[in-house]
């Protein structure tokens, strides 16, 4: 009989406070997995966008999937999405984040 496979996902829509640079955004990914007790499978990958789009786009791989975010600078928002097929203490994700990136409000998606 097959084991069946769980997901465990939180997206989160954030108002910050802090801006965003690369030393940042790859402390965000790092510290991640290391707090979820996760293995990364990749270096961070971040990206600046484009003009007409600023802020930064960022994902790490980790060994049950992946945590990526997209910053819009001009909006002082960011996306995450962590998704796992292990569970993890979503309490101490939101903990980080809000020290790391001086949260003001959050939304679920």
């Amino acid at each position: 009989m097959k084991q069946k496979l769980r997901r465990y996902h939180t997206g989160l829509d954030c108002i910050i406070g802090k801006k965003l640079d690369k030393k940042l955004c790859e402390k965000l990914l790092l510290g991640l997995p290391d707090l979820m007790e996760m293995v990364t499978l990749s270096k961070p990958m971040i990206t600046k966008g484009l003009p007409n789009l600023p802020g930064y786009t960022g994902f790490i791989i980790i060994a049950f999937s992946h945590i990526s975010f997209h910053e819009f600078s001009d909006r002082k928002r960011i996306w995450i999405d962590i998704l796992s097929c292990r569970p993890f203490s979503v309490n101490k994700v939101l903990d980080y984040l809000k020290e790391l990136l001086d949260i003001k409000s959050i939304r679920y998606f």
